[in-house]
């Protein structure tokens, strides 16, 4: 029956192909004229990039094709079930279905067959040869990158070995580099010297403001002036001011930050008088007058603290930042690599912008199929390009980066503990999150937005709260009658709109509400239900003891509305606290740190992920909890090294929630494996991207 059935196919997909050849000639050249398109608007945008029509390129254009096609067909006709699995849109009923259908006489019958068998699915070969034509594009990036690397390899241990073995004149007396920040600042000199681009990418709370505070003192010694730009998160602005201050007294800095009046007064002063100019991210592509404020103005060096927010060269951020005017870049990051090797690439490209020149249409073509195509060829096997690429970029970052651990240069550092702890949820919890998986199986998948499914499912594995479960239909609709008839804000609505829209809300947010208005107070839930939390009960458990030690504690949250429900604990509980998210104004986030940091009565800091997360010093605390997981965990990462760096005399204590048999689990495990990408990538070593030997020859 099987031979009966396959000779049919056979038989169909041949009568079929004599019919639409042409046809599907006609579909491919088609499909090529949008990519030209798409090359086109590149052009447009970029005017670095000269593109020229040659027939030789033409012809190898043509060769890799027909390559390509050849070993899309080898590898539908050769390989495993699983390696097939790894195919975009391949899921194991359509492996078993291909394995049962093969061999392809060529890829025209590859085509055919899918067009005529499974017309749903007409697009999964030509989807494998763009992943092939990705993957040759860098093939060939790589190729010359990793020849430029080798020469710029050579040319640091040739270099010469003169270093510093004191610190710059120009930084204050009383303040004193540690030994491995000199060597830092020895490298950096060093790139300086060959006219290389550097990535500073030393581990959290190593002090690389400090080393590059240093870079810049030595600079204006050796009259290299400026201006430089420095460009930070919001969140650090206040810690570059104070460093910059407290280091290096003499350096000239003009902060372009505040309304759209002061930055326009800041504009007109701007002059090359100035050694440094201070921005932010937000700042520096706010508005059309700062981009062409920052393209024109002339600066020695770029400077980009957290660097690894440069990791998309898709964004607007990106592009923007490509057309600042730097003579030479400095990026500076805890993280050189985030997720996937594509981010890597983004950085290299940011950072070694001359050397991708002569790619620059490859990595143009590169980059727009990444963005399109790049989720359904990684959603399986988490790395598109296999270990080979992965050992490739190893060496091609080895000249640009400088990365130390804190575990092999901070010998005295305090041990830092990790722990997890899976949190069985509340009886009424695991009700809500099992009746919204049930309703979520039984809806078209269309119905709702899968991130949607996703925020719900984590919305209450943090908290029921998040939910609507207390206020039932009844009650919103008193509610909003009571609200029309005594509140102002509510006199002119209609009782019934505004209990349709309470009846969106969580709990939580009702209860903020009733809050508000004395006439609803009596409608505000009791304080203990903030209690209701699988999660909350292991935190009172961990803030117990905390506070019996008489020790301090970071704890950390991805969404505000959580902080609002922390806090409503911490009240509960009459822990005094303070809390900075990204609603906090900038120029008010350096006191709270300070506040923390020097009373002895605040026991809690409250923080989001993103914006207490970055280049922030409370090692005050030594007890961090994250509430709620990131799926990146480098941000996760950024947010344990608050307290664990430089200044910290107690040993850290780091302590993840997850709530048991749900989505976070699937999240941590995620996490998990992108923290193994970055030790493949980046190795295990105490430093990374400098030789030992040169190391030591800083040291002598």
């Amino acid at each position: 029956t099987i031979f009966f059935f396959l000779a049919r196919v056979h038989n169909s997909r041949t009568h079929k192909r004599k019919v639409i050849s042409s046809d599907e000639e006609e579909f491919i050249n088609d499909d090529d004229d949008d990519d030209e398109e798409i090359d086109d608007d590149d052009d447009d945008d970029d005017g670095d990039c000269d593109y020229e029509d040659d027939d030789d390129e033409e012809e190898d254009d043509a060769k890799d094709k027909s390559r390509n096609k050849l070993a899309c067909t080898a590898f539908f006709n050769t390989a495993t079930r699983e390696k097939l699995m790894s195919a975009p849109r391949i899921t194991e009923k359509v492996a078993t279905f291909i394995m049962h259908n093969r061999p392809f006489v060529d890829f025209n019958d590859l085509v055919l067959f899918w067009i005529s068998e499974c017309p749903r699915g007409s697009a999964i070969p030509k989807l494998y040869v763009e992943y092939l034509e990705n993957r040759g594009v860098l093939e060939r990036i790589l190729d010359g990158c990793r020849m430029h690397s080798k020469l710029m390899q050579e040319a640091l241990e040739n270099a010469d070995s003169k270093q510093l073995l004191v610190q710059p004149k120009l930084l204050t007396k009383n303040c004193k580099l540690h030994e491995y920040q000199l060597v830092g600042l020895n490298w950096l000199i060093m790139m300086h010297r060959l006219k290389l681009n550097a990535i500073l990418g030393d581990e959290m709370g190593l002090g690389k403001t400090i080393q590059v505070i240093a870079f810049l003192a030595y600079l204006k010694e050796i009259g290299s002036h400026g201006p430089h730009l420095i460009v930070c998160p919001s969140s650090t602005i206040e810690n570059w001011m104070v460093e910059m201050a407290k280091w290096a007294p003499t350096i000239n800095v003009l902060t372009y930050y505040g309304s759209m009046e002061d930055r326009m007064r800041l504009r007109a002063v701007a002059s090359d008088t100035v050694d440094v100019l201070l921005t932010t991210y937000n700042m520096i592509g706010s508005k059309p007058e700062d981009r062409k404020f920052f393209k024109r103005f002339r600066i020695n060096y770029a400077i980009y603290d957290e660097g690894h927010l440069l990791k998309n060269c898709m964004t607007e951020r990106y592009k923007n930042l490509m057309k600042v005017r730097g003579e030479r870049k400095i990026l500076m990051t805890g993280t050189p690599l985030q997720n996937n090797l594509i981010e890597l690439i983004s950085l290299m490209y940011f950072t070694m912008t001359k050397l991708f020149t002569e790619y620059c249409d490859d990595i143009s073509q590169l980059l727009q199929q990444f963005q399109q195509k790049i989720p359904a060829l990684t959603a399986k096997t988490g790395s598109l390009f296999g270990a080979d690429k992965i050992e490739q970029a190893k060496g091609i970052l080895k000249p640009y980066i400088l990365r130390r651990l804190k575990a092999n240069v901070l010998g005295c550092l305090p041990k830092k503990h990790e722990k997890v702890i899976h949190c069985e949820m509340t009886e009424a919890q695991k009700k809500i999150y099992d009746d919204l998986v049930l309703e979520f199986r039984q809806l078209d998948n269309g119905e709702v937005p899968a991130s949607s499914r996703l925020m719900q499912l984590r919305q209450v594995s943090n908290h029921p709260l998040l939910y609507r479960r207390h206020y039932l239909d009844d009650i919103v609709v008193k509610i909003g009658k009571v609200l029309c008839e005594k509140e102002n804000d509510y006199s002119r609505k209609n009782p019934s709109h505004v209990a349709e829209d309470l009846a969106f809300l969580s709990d939580f947010a009702i209860n903020q509400l009733c809050s508000k208005y004395l006439s609803t107070k009596h409608f505000c839930l009791d304080e203990r239900v903030a209690l209701e939390s699988g999660k909350f009960i292991e935190l009172d458990k961990i803030l117990s003891v905390v506070k019996k030690k008489g020790d301090k504690v970071l704890i950390f949250s991805q969404f505000t509305t959580m902080l609002d429900i922390l806090e409503a604990y911490l009240r509960l509980r009459s822990y005094k606290y303070c809390r900075l998210d990204g609603s906090t104004p900038v120029m008010e986030r350096q006191e709270l740190i300070n506040q923390f940091n020097t009373s002895e009565d605040i026991f809690a800091f409250l923080l989001s992920t993103k914006a207490g997360g970055m280049g922030i010093n409370l090692a005050a605390a030594n007890h961090i909890v994250l509430h709620d997981i990131d799926f990146n965990p480098y941000n996760d990462k950024q947010a344990e090294d608050r307290c664990h760096r430089m200044g910290q005399e107690k040993e850290v204590y780091v302590t993840r929630l997850v709530s048991a048999g749900t989505v976070e689990e699937a999240m941590l495990n995620l996490a998990e494996k992108k923290l193994e990408l970055e030790k493949e990538v980046t190795g295990e070593g105490s430093t990374q991207g400098v030789d030992g030997s040169k190391m030591k020859c800083f040291r002598s």
